[in-house]
Parts: structure tokens; sequence; C-alpha cells
């Protein structure tokens, strides 16, 4: 990722430094089963934060295409983006970042992807609409990833990010219990008019995406 790109200058104003954003799996198949193929295009996300070192953290985006009766192929594309915590105290905290900022940065890759993937395909380029990431924010469940779980587990990693949360988060941390911190991730249950219709319990689909949030969202 270039560092002059637009979504990485606007990262670096909010006091995070853009490292790096990958493809973790780039994948197109046929459906499996055309009889549970749908007569719309259900589309689902995947998302998961978690620190990846001492002063650095993870977050992994993606967007799956289901089969339709339209476009009976399915498209995923995963990605995942390290930033760097901020020495200073953030424009926007942690706990917020993970979920409208780093999801910005990073959706414009999983669109591109697979806007290419399906370029090659029998039924032509699919675009992904533009997404709403405030009005997504509001709907995901923080409790459910990595970086929550561990903040939870560790007061010694808590204590040392503790100026980069937001007063609410660290409520909510106060609040956690052995049920969420051994829970295995499951897919948030509110969805967001402009964004999702209906959510589903996520799958694991290797290393790379354990604990992702998987969630449908109808019209793209």
């Amino acid at each position: 990722m270039s560092s002059s790109s637009p979504p990485a200058a606007e990262v670096r104003s909010l006091g995070y430094a853009p490292l790096r954003i990958v493809a973790a799996h780039l994948g197109m198949r046929p459906a499996t089963d055309s009889d549970r193929v749908e007569e719309e295009l259900p589309t689902a996300f995947q998302w998961n934060w978690r620190f990846a070192t001492e002063d650095t953290f993870d977050v992994v985006f993606g967007v799956k295409l289901e089969a339709s009766r339209q476009r009976t192929e399915e498209v995923e594309a995963l990605f995942v983006g390290t930033f760097q915590l901020p020495e200073a105290e953030p424009a926007v905290k942690l706990d917020q970042f993970v979920r409208t900022n780093a999801i910005a940065a990073i959706y414009p890759f999983v669109r591109e992807a697979i806007c290419s993937m399906t370029s090659r395909g029998y039924f032509g380029a699919y675009l992904l609409p533009l997404l709403n990431t405030v009005a997504l924010s509001r709907r995901l469940e923080g409790q459910d990833t990595d970086g929550y779980r561990a903040l939870v587990a560790s007061a010694e990693l808590r204590k040392r990010v503790t100026r980069v949360l937001s007063a609410e988060y660290c409520q909510l941390l106060d609040k956690g219990d052995n049920d969420v911190v051994h829970s295995s991730a499951e897919s948030n249950t509110a969805t967001d008019s402009e964004s999702a219709a209906e959510t589903r319990p996520a799958r694991k689909q290797g290393e790379a995406k354990r604990g992702e949030k998987k969630t449908r969202l109808r019209g793209a």
C-alpha cells in the first residue's frame, strides 16, 4: 500500500501508521449445491481485529459473494491491514478505529479484488456498492473479537493501551466475564438497513479467518 494513497493519508491524520494491507484469501468457484442457490445475490462480510505485536495490530475484513440464480458462482476476498499504535492520544480511539476507519481503508482493496476476479469469469465484472462503515460500526459487537478478548485476559496489555481506548470501551472491558473471554466468535446479531439485512454465524475458513464476523448484506 502506497503511503501517499488516500486511505493511508487519512489513517495517518488520525494518528495511526498504516504498515501494509495484504490479501489473506482470494477465491472464486462455481456453486456446489444448485438447489440452495438463492434468487438474490447474498453478500457476507467478515471482520475481526487483534494485536499483532506490542505496538501493532491487525484488522481483518473481507467480503463473500454467494451464488444466486443470476450468478452461480461464489467469490471471496479477505484482506488483513496492519497498523501501528499511535504514540500520542489519537484523534479516533482504537476501539472505534478498528470498526470504521480501518474497514474504510481496507474495503477498496476488497472491492477491486472482487471486481478483478469476476471480470475474468463467465458472468462478468461485479462491483461492490459503497459501504457505510459508520452505520455498520454501530452494529458490530466488539466483544466478539480477538482484540477484546486479549484485553480482558491481560491486565498488562490493557494498561499499556488504555490511553488509546475510549472510556466507554474501558467500561465494557470492566464488565468482561469468562463466558465472553472463552466463547467462540459468533456473527453480529444487529443489522443496518443501509449495509446489512440479515446475519448468520461465521464459519471457520483457516487460521487467518478465525473469529471474523460474517453478516449477510442484501441489495449489493
